[in-house]
């Protein structure tokens, strides 16, 4: 799997880290167009790249784009042209709390139904809300760094916890921003399945992972 990564590049202070900007954008008019530019480019980079295994790649949503009128037509219309074994995954980030509006109920059942999968992204921060794993048919949970950077100095209680949570709701669970082997070795020890971050893969291309990927096809 793979997550695409919205980097700004400014002309005069150089790069600029998402955590700066990205609030502002979601809570703004320009989110209809960041959101928009990062699905078609992301997507449209695996399209003409055609990797060689099933490949799942994530996109970072706000609550407030399932509630935009054309929002699903454009996702559907974007899956429908990926390769057969490539399967979008939209995040979630809780700074915003989603409403069970009819829209956003509507939203979900659609993209469902197209293969879409969803993740909550960095749970455990912001609005935590356990209510959320109920009334919405989310399929994964990714634990936020700051608990995974103290999985292996007397935080795995913690993460076991949210383990066991999603268990309870049918979820897989991601750790993100795994840095040494330690957190990886404490987070497979409490039944993490899946986790990203400079350990495995740092930031690249995706003319770059699509390359490792189809040598990692025919190395298998």
């Amino acid at each position: 799997g793979v997550e695409a990564l919205l980097r700004w590049h400014h002309a005069k202070w150089g790069p600029i880290s998402p955590a700066v900007f990205m609030e502002e954008v979601e809570s703004s008019d320009m989110l209809e167009e960041v959101t928009r530019f990062v699905l078609q480019t992301a997507l449209a980079e695996m399209r003409a790249l055609t990797p060689a295994l099933p490949l799942r790649i994530a996109v970072n949503i706000a609550p407030r784009d399932l509630e935009r009128k054309g929002f699903i037509a454009e996702v559907v219309a974007t899956v429908r042209s990926l390769p057969q074994n490539t399967t979008l995954v939209l995040e979630l980030t809780e700074r915003f709390l989603l409403s069970e509006s009819a829209r956003t109920s509507a939203a979900f059942s659609a993209l469902k139904a197209e293969g879409v999968k969803f993740a909550i992204d960095a749970f455990g921060t912001e609005h935590s809300n356990i209510d959320l794993l109920g009334r919405f048919p989310f399929d994964y949970i990714k634990i936020d760094r700051q608990f995974v950077t103290k999985v292996d100095t007397g935080g795995a209680d913690l993460i076991a916890g949210i383990v066991a949570l999603a268990r309870h709701f049918g979820l897989q669970v991601i750790a993100e921003g795994v840095e040494t082997q330690s957190q990886h070795d404490g987070l497979e020890s409490v039944g993490v399945p899946y986790a990203q971050g400079y350990l495995y893969q740092r930031p690249a291309t995706a003319q770059h992972i699509a390359t490792s990927i189809s040598s990692s096809g025919e190395t298998a």
